[in-house]
């Protein structure tokens, strides 16, 4: 797939403020986004102990029509939904939370991965 292995490097050598690296089970749907022109921004596989108990992936505003498209093409039925999120300066939509619609971390992430299969077999020419 053109630019996965250039998307993989840098994404194996992200870190968040916190230290972190991305999560294992998410950062394949996040480089295969990003070979897709979907510019994410960040992301979580969920966690059962603190923070979301579903994972997600946060999209810059200008990708939100795209990723849409692509989700329905993917789906016949919908799995995510995308929740438009509002700047703290001028309450501006600059993000989209990608997120499963049903909020279960089990199916949220079987929904990812299954989401990440079709974008790498729906690779772009």
């Amino acid at each position: 797939m053109k630019n996965y292995d250039h998307y993989k490097k840098i994404f194996d050598s992200l870190i968040d403020m916190h230290g972190n690296k991305i999560d294992s089970g998410i950062k394949e749907a996040v480089i295969l986004l990003n070979c897709h022109n979907i510019i994410t921004l960040g992301s979580c596989h969920g966690h059962i102990n603190h923070g979301c108990d579903y994972p997600w992936i946060h999209v810059d505003i200008s990708s939100v029509d795209s990723l849409e498209s692509m989700l329905s093409k993917a789906f016949k039925q919908p799995r995510f939904e995308i929740e438009k999120l509002c700047g703290e300066i001028g309450g501006k939509f600059v993000a989209g939370r990608l997120m499963p619609i049903k909020k279960e971390l089990k199916s949220g992430r079987r929904y990812f991965k299954l989401f990440s299969e079709y974008l790498k077999n729906n690779s772009k020419p």
